[in-house]
């Protein structure tokens, strides 16, 4: 190794003669590559933490959206179940007021006698007819 050092220290002759001088070159060159290859790291570390807190941002606001989202999903339900609800209630209403109201009058107008029965305007025929 000492033998190469010197024969390219006689073709630079001079200063560069010194294995020493070579030495500290191939250093000096090395510590420079090194350097180079750590500022170009350095900046792609700055590149990766932007990217990250451009990511978290990002990931922050679609959380917060999913959980306004859900939170109109609950809302929506409870307001799906409190009008089941009151469909229900009135189902129930009118089909009591069919078996205390509407039941008991079909049931008294088809037992009444022919006699009963007499001409009736059309617009009134109508609405009876339209009644549950």
């Amino acid at each position: 190794m000492i033998g190469f050092i010197k024969k390219i220290g006689g073709l630079v002759g001079g200063f560069f003669s010194s294995p020493t001088v070579l030495l500290v070159l191939a250093l000096a060159g090395t510590l420079l590559v090194q350097h180079l290859r750590i500022g170009g790291l350095e900046g792609d570390l700055r590149a990766a933490k932007s990217d990250q807190a451009l990511l978290q941002a990002n990931r922050d606001a679609w959380v917060q959206s999913a959980e306004n989202l859900a939170m109109l999903l609950v809302v929506q339900v409870e307001e799906r179940q409190r009008a089941q609800d009151a469909a229900n209630a009135l189902a129930e209403l009118l089909q009591k007021d069919d078996d205390t109201v509407y039941t008991p009058l079909r049931q008294a107008i088809h037992a009444a006698p022919e006699s009963d029965d007499g001409p009736v305007a059309p617009v009134l025929a109508r609405a009876i007819g339209a009644l549950p």
